[in-house]
């Protein structure tokens, strides 16, 4: 199914936002090892339409841009316990920008031109 939503996606000239529980990309913290060769993150980099994946599992939030896509990884509420910890996302054409609060931090990312609709 994954695969077909993100064809038709790109068809439609849409960007796509994925959100995961445990991040795929390897290194984005010392122990946060996805599996190898991982299937889901070879199809979201093969796609041409997915601009940002956001994750949550480690608890620390942390960034990094890796083949035209954005990976964010949510500060855990359970880790700001004063504060909390959560993010709103706004979207735009060419960017997006995380307004954090609490123990989440805030950023503005643009799209990498690869993934932007013609």
């Amino acid at each position: 199914w994954l695969e077909a939503t993100l064809k038709q996606a790109k068809a439609d000239k849409k960007r796509v936002v994925v959100f995961c529980h445990q991040p795929l990309v390897a290194g984005l913290l010392p122990h946060s090892e996805p599996p190898p060769n991982s299937p889901a993150l070879k199809l979201l980099e093969g796609s041409g339409c997915v601009v940002a994946c956001f994750y949550g599992h480690e608890h620390v939030p942390y960034y990094t841009f890796k083949n035209g896509i954005h990976h964010v990884i949510l500060a855990a509420m359970v880790e700001s316990p004063k504060d909390g910890a959560y993010g709103v996302v706004e979207m735009y054409a060419d960017h997006f920008r995380l307004i954090g609060h609490g123990g989440q931090p805030s950023m503005t990312k643009n799209f990498a031109k690869a993934a932007q609709a013609n």
